[in-house]
C-alpha cells in the first residue's frame, strides 16, 4: 500500500488497524515490510531501482 499526502488527511492508520488488512496471509505471518512511498511511487532511473534492488535484498532475498 502506499500513501500520499498530509498524514492527518490520509485513511493509513484506518486501514492499518481494519480487519480487511488482517485478512491479508502476509500480515498474519508478519511479512510486511516498510519502504519510501515517494521512491517506490516517483522514483525513475538508476538511482531509483539501486534503491529498489536494496529494499528487495534487504526484506526478500534469502541466504
Amino acid at each position: 500500500m502506499t500513501v500520499y499526502g498530509p498524514k492527518d488527511e490520509t485513511t493509513k492508520q484506518k486501514f492499518m488497524d481494519g480487519p480487511l488488512r488482517q485478512q491479508l496471509e502476509a500480515v498474519q505471518q508478519d511479512d510486511v515490510y516498510k519502504v519510501y512511498d515517494e521512491l517506490w511511487m516517483l522514483g525513475i532511473g538508476y538511482t531509483a531501482a539501486d534503491s529498489f534492488i536494496g529494499d528487495l535484498t534487504e526484506h526478500r532475498v534469502q541466504e
